[in-house]
């Protein structure tokens, strides 16, 4: 599912649709309606309609949970194409079923049509309902809703300020660790339309934050190295290089299973800051680390998550990564 939507959001999504017959499960559900939801986004609306027609056929064969959840992403899809009416009619009933899980999530997909059929101040209205709602998944879901409406580059900017400025004031009602998440994807897109002051606020927070996250916790690493790159995005290189040094040395206090795949993410964000050598070293680092894992699923899996950073960053590829795949790559077996 994870190597499939990263096609799509690299650009590649015909590719994308090819291999999304190949996810197991429930979850090809859930990646063909996100697939018709990018495609709605890239304009390809004839295609986004004929990839969320596949969604709700596999969809009717699924039951439990996994259905709502499935449904849920469907009514996103709907609500990108500017479905209203559909998209709360889906929403409502996955909320109706699970009003904790679903019911910012069900508002952000709402507003995110009323936003594409041109209701600006009605989507903003149906986000600015959940005010009151301190369950983590509807804060989380209406901050996410507040950042779709901003990201929106079919709104006037005035619009997507305001957007984005409610979706900083949302971000401040997140718990824990997910709101340094937040906090960076605001800076990000304060940054993307001319906002230095702003982002940098935004960035400031999480930063403060992050560093003090215990080095045992994983999403350290991580989202030390997102931060980094925030701040060599924002031309600060100097905050970039400390971060990416305190990444890396918290990730021997986490799971062996966990560590290729923060090395390969301090990697890739050491080659977003410029420094090449840095960001071989590092790779090397995540390679011996998955390489040092005796059983291979969690081997073959942390192998996965490096090629994802590798790709998602623009790490310069040569004969030596391809070599070292290989090796990799063939030693797989039992266990």
């Amino acid at each position: 599912e994870a190597v499939v939507l990263d096609y799509a959001r690299l650009g590649h999504l015909d590719e994308a649709i090819k291999r999304a017959k190949f996810v197991n499960g429930w979850r090809r559900g859930s990646v063909y309606a996100d697939l018709a939801a990018m495609l709605a986004d890239a304009g390809r609306t004839d295609d986004a309609i004929a990839m969320l027609v596949r969604a709700e056929t596999f969809n009717r064969e699924v039951e439990g949970w996994q259905h709502s959840r499935i449904e849920a992403h469907i009514a996103q899809a709907h609500a990108k194409l500017g479905r209203v009416d559909k998209t709360r009619e889906l929403s409502g009933r996955v909320a109706a079923g699970d009003a904790r899980q679903y019911t910012g999530r069900s508002m952000a997909a709402l507003a995110t049509s009323q936003a594409s059929g041109g209701d600006f101040a009605g989507a903003m209205d149906s986000l600015a309902s959940l005010g009151g709602r301190q369950d983590f998944d509807v804060v989380w879901w209406r901050t996410v809703g507040y950042l779709q409406l901003a990201q929106d580059t079919g709104l006037i900017d005035a619009f997507r300020h305001q957007a984005l400025d409610a979706a900083r004031g949302s971000a401040d009602g997140i718990d824990g660790w997910k709101q340094i998440e937040a906090l960076a994807t605001i800076a990000e897109e304060n940054r993307k339309q001319e906002r230095p002051s702003q982002a940098r606020e935004s960035l400031q927070r999480a930063h403060d934050q992050a560093i003090d996250l215990p080095n045992t916790m994983p999403v350290k690493a991580s989202l030390l190295s997102m931060l980094a790159r925030e701040w060599a995005a924002q031309g600060v290189q100097l905050e970039a290089r400390k971060l990416l040094v305190a990444a890396e040395k918290a990730i021997p206090g986490t799971l062996v299973i966990d560590r290729p795949a923060l090395y390969g993410q301090v990697a890739a964000s050491w080659s977003k800051v410029g420094d090449s050598n840095e960001a071989d070293r590092v790779l090397d680092a995540a390679f011996k680390s998955a390489e040092s894992l005796e059983n291979s699923r969690p081997r073959a899996l942390a192998i996965v998550e490096v090629c994802r950073s590798i790709a998602q960053h623009d790490v310069e590829w040569n004969d030596e990564i391809s070599q070292r795949l290989e090796n990799l790559f063939s030693s797989l077996g039992d266990p």
